[in-house]
C-alpha cells in the first residue's frame, strides 16, 4: 500500500500507477519537515476483473436494493450486447432516475443489436420521462439508432419542450443524423 507523509493511501488502479502522483508525493517528501514516504508501484498485485455471467447481471438488475441494481446495470457493459440488451431495457423502467439514465445511456451502444426492439422503448423515455436527463439520453439513443423515423421523433419533441437541455440533445441527434430536413431546425 502507498504511503504519503507516513499515511497509508488505500489507491488502486490509476493513481497508484500515475506519474504525477508520484512525483507529487517525491516532492513532499523532499519539502516537509515531516519525513515522508514516495509511492510505490504496485501494478503487479492486481487482479484481472472477472467477466459477469449473466444470471449475476439478471439477480442484480432485478434485486429491490438500488445499490445492486445500479451494480447490474454497471454490469451489464462487460456482457455481449446482444446478451445485455434485454437487461437494460428492463433496467429503463426503474423507479429511480438515476438508474433509468444508467441504463439508456448504454442502449446508444447496445441497442444497435435490435433497433426495432429498442427504438419504441427509447421513443417512449423521450416523451413521456419525468426527468430531463433520461429524456436528453434517449434522444441521443434515438440519433445513434439513425432509424427512418428518428427525424419526426426528434423534430417533434423539439418543438414541443421548453428544457434546454433537451433541445441541446435533440439538436445535436439531429447533426449526428445528417438528415437535409435538420437545417430548418439547425
Amino acid at each position: 500500500m502507498a504511503a504519503f507523509c507516513g499515511v497509508p493511501l488505500p489507491l488502486s488502479g490509476y493513481f497508484e500507477r500515475s506519474p504525477l502522483v508520484h512525483r507529487v508525493a517525491s516532492r513532499a517528501a523532499t519539502v516537509g519537515a515531516r519525513r515522508c514516504w514516495p509511492l510505490r508501484m504496485c501494478a503487479d498485485k492486481q487482479q484481472p476483473t472477472p467477466t459477469p455471467t449473466q444470471e449475476e447481471v439478471r439477480e442484480l438488475i432485478s434485486s429491490e436494493d438500488v445499490g445492486k441494481r445500479a451494480s447490474g446495470i454497471n454490469l451489464a457493459r462487460f456482457l455481449e450486447p446482444s446478451l445485455s440488451l434485454d437487461f437494460l431495457l428492463e433496467a429503463v423502467k426503474d423507479k429511480n432516475p438515476q438508474l433509468r439514465y444508467a441504463a439508456v445511456s448504454q442502449l446508444a451502444v447496445h441497442g444497435k443489436t435490435d433497433p426495432a426492439r429498442t427504438m419504441p422503448v427509447v421513443a417512449e423515455l423521450l416523451l413521456s420521462d419525468s426527468e430531463s436527463s433520461v429524456q436528453a439520453g434517449a434522444a441521443d439513443v434515438i440519433a445513434t439508432l439513425g432509424l427512418p423515423e428518428c427525424f419526426e421523433i426528434l423534430s417533434d419533441c423539439y418543438g414541443s419542450t421548453t428544457d434546454w437541455m433537451l433541445k441541446f440533445s435533440i439538436l445535436a441527434g439531429l447533426g449526428e443524423l445528417g438528415d437535409a430536413r435538420s437545417y430548418d431546425l439547425l
